[in-house]
C-alpha cells in the first residue's frame, strides 16, 4: 500500500520561503504516513506573484495552506492597504473556492517600520475580520514580533524589514502549535475512521 501523503503548501514572500517552516509542519500519525511540503515562497514577492501562484498550489491538493504576504505591496509595490486588503481577499476566497476541503492559515503582515504601522494595522484588522468568511484561521503576529508603536522589535531584524534568525524563530514559536494543534485532531478523525470499533 503507497503511503498516506498529507501535502501543505508554504505561499508568500521571503517570510515563508526563507523561514525555516518545513521543520514544524507535522508529520502525520501512522507508520505510513508523510508529510509533503511544497513551498511557494519567494522573496519579494507580492499579492499579484501569490495569485499567480495559485494553479501550482491547488495542483498540489494540499491538506493546508499557509498564506504570508502583502509586505512587498505596502513596500515596494507602493500599493495603498484598501488594494492590498482586496488582494489578500482574492486570493483567500480563489483558495476556498477551488479547496474546499483544506485548511487555510493566514498570517498577519509583520511589523517593520514605524513609519508603515497604520497601513499595516488596517490590512490586518480587515483581513483578520475576512477570514472567519471563507472558513480560514487567521494568526496574529505582532505580539511576537512587534512593539506598541508598530515598531519591528529591533532584536530580530537587521534592517527594519526582513527577520533575522532570531525573528523567523519567533515567527516558528507561535505557528507550530496552530499547525500542530488541528493536525492532530485530524489525525485523531483519520485513525477513527481506519477503526472498525469506532463505527
Amino acid at each position: 500500500m503507497a503511503p498516506r501523503t498529507r501535502t501543505t503548501v508554504l505561499l508568500g514572500d521571503s517570510l515563508t520561503g526563507e523561514g525555516g517552516w518545513g521543520a514544524i509542519v507535522p508529520a502525520p500519525d501512522g507508520d505510513d504516513a508523510e508529510a509533503r511540503i511544497v513551498d511557494l515562497g519567494r522573496a519579494g514577492q507580492t499579492t499579484d506573484d501569490v495569485l499567480a501562484l495559485l494553479p501550482d498550489a491547488v495542483a498540489a491538493d494540499p491538506a493546508t495552506v499557509v498564506l504570508s504576504c502583502g509586505t512587498h505591496d505596502l513596500g515596494a509595490a507602493r500599493r495603498g492597504p484598501e488594494a492590498t486588503v482586496r488582494a489578500l481577499e482574492t486570493i483567500l476566497a480563489h483558495l476556498r473556492r477551488d479547496l474546499p476541503a483544506a485548511r487555510i492559515v493566514v498570517l498577519s503582515v509583520p511589523p517593520r517600520g514605524r513609519e508603515h504601522a497604520e497601513r499595516i494595522r488596517v490590512v490586518n484588522v480587515h483581513i483578520r475580520q475576512y477570514a472567519p468568511a471563507v472558513r480560514a484561521e487567521h494568526v496574529d503576529l505582532w505580539p511576537a514580533l512587534g512593539f506598541g508603536d508598530g515598531e519591528l522589535d529591533p532584536t530580530l531584524t537587521d534592517d527594519r524589514l526582513h527577520l533575522n534568525d532570531d525573528g523567523a524563530q519567533a515567527v516558528r514559536a507561535v505557528l507550530a502549535p496552530v499547525l500542530a494543534a488541528r493536525d492532530a485532531a485530524d489525525d485523531a478523525v483519520a485513525d477513527d475512521g481506519d477503526d472498525p470499533a469506532a463505527s
